[in-house]
C-alpha cells in the first residue's frame, strides 16, 4: 500500500515526470496497483455512467428518435 507522503509527493509533480516516477516505484516493487475490476464490477460502474447520463443542452428533445 502506498503511505500518504508518496501520495502528496506524486501530487506535486508534472504529469510527465509523475508518469516516470511511478513507473520506476512500479519497477522496484515499492507501489502496488490494485487488481483489476471484476466482469461485475465493470457492469455496475458501466450501467452508473449510463443511468447518470445527461442529455447535452444542444440536443432538441422534439428532434431525438423515440424508443421503438
Amino acid at each position: 500500500m502506498m503511505r500518504p507522503w508518496k501520495y502528496l509527493l506524486l501530487s506535486f509533480l508534472f504529469e510527465k515526470e509523475r508518469l516516470i516516477f511511478s513507473s520506476y516505484l512500479l519497477r522496484f516493487g515499492l507501489i502496488d496497483l490494485p487488481p483489476p475490476p471484476t466482469a461485475d464490477e465493470l457492469v455496475q460502474m458501466i450501467a452508473h455512467f449510463y443511468y447518470k447520463a445527461k442529455r447535452p443542452s444542444w440536443i432538441d428533445k422534439a428532434n431525438v428518435t423515440p424508443y421503438c
